[in-house]
Parts: structure tokens; sequence; C-alpha cells
């Protein structure tokens, strides 16, 4: 049976470093959406 353990800890850690990344952006995101609304908020815009 062939080793192919190296390639599963590359898959793995690949993977991780994906979801790692993809949680960050959103939480990027989601600041920046809260500021926009508090700014609209503040500026008497719409959308507060």
């Amino acid at each position: 049976m062939p080793d192919n353990v190296a390639y599963f800890h590359a898959a793995y850690a690949a993977t991780i470093a994906l979801l790692i990344g993809y949680a960050v952006s959103i939480v990027v995101r989601r600041r920046r959406v809260a500021q926009r609304r508090a700014q609209r908020a503040t500026a008497g815009g719409r959308g507060a």
C-alpha cells in the first residue's frame, strides 16, 4: 500500500488555510458593513 500520509497532511493544511482566509474575509466584510451603516446613521442618510 502506498504511503500517502504526506499528501493527506498537505491537503488538510491547504483546506485549513482556505477556511481561515474565508473566515478572515467574512470578519473584514462585517466590519466594513458596520462602519458604512454607522456613517450613514450619523450622517442622517438613507439605509440606516
